[in-house]
């Protein structure tokens, strides 16, 4: 059984979800008022309650909608439940089409993770944080240290598997990679997946950068996916090995 915490919208893309506290489902479309809601395969987004939580226990300030939700959702741990389910609220259903998604960078995740300029005790340097749940360990490398794999570990955030560190010194520009150690113990590097830059190929690192004032120019994309029949077009498929 579970049971709706907050019910939230916005009604521009591109600007924060805020709870409105009710609003209307209007069938195969989404939420009334909600700039995502459109005629395609994901029409109202779900968040578990628990998980939003446990972040603010850890010390993050974030408020319903901050994640791009629609429903904060209490009782259920949706990575769990099989694509294809349905739950029933009322005399609305809703089926799960797809577990995860695929944001834009003014998701406010984007400003919790990857790499950001900040300030600690007086000292200027970067705040990094990086998902890594089923990791041994993780460091942070780069030409800060010599890209050394294990000099600068990075602490555990429990029980999200978030791992962070603030390294004094570093700005803009400076490449780097996450050293992660698996279970097995085997270490690889990664670039990061909430990276806002990279070094230039065939170079693989990620490069502290910021995308403040950054104009973005894909609104006519955006509002082409509201009519988008997916089931309906062309796939392209690629395959690599």
């Amino acid at each position: 059984m579970g049971r709706i915490m907050a019910v939230c919208v916005s009604e521009k893309r591109g600007t924060q979800k805020k709870n409105i506290q009710e609003a209307e489902l209007i069938e195969d479309f989404g939420i009334a008022g909600d700039a995502h809601a459109g005629k395609w395969h994901r029409q109202v987004s779900l968040l578990s309650y628990e998980k939003i939580e446990a972040f603010k226990d850890r010390g993050a300030e974030v408020t319903d909608g901050a994640f791009g939700e629609n429903l904060v959702v209490s009782g259920f741990d949706f990575k769990t439940i099989p694509v294809g389910t349905k739950f029933q609220c009322n005399d609305v259903i809703l089926e799960l089409t797809q577990i995860g998604k695929e944001c834009h960078s003014h998701c406010e995740i984007y400003k919790k993770m990857g790499a950001h300029a900040a300030e600690k005790d007086g000292e200027k340097g970067v705040y990094f944080a990086v998902w890594a749940p089923n990791a041994k360990s993780v460091c942070l490398t780069g030409d800060f240290n010599g890209w050394d794999p294990e000099a600068t570990p990075m602490e555990r955030l429990e029980p999200l598997g978030i791992y962070e560190i603030f390294v004094p010194g570093m700005q803009e520009g400076d490449l780097y990679k996450y050293a992660v150690t698996g279970q097995e113990g085997k270490t690889v590097l990664k670039s990061d997946p909430y990276g806002f830059s990279a070094e230039l190929r065939p170079g693989t690192a990620s490069k502290v950068a910021s995308i403040d004032g950054f104009k973005w120019a894909d609104t006519r994309w955006l509002e082409a996916l509201k009519t988008f029949q997916f089931k309906k077009e062309p796939m392209a498929i690629y395959e690599l090995h």
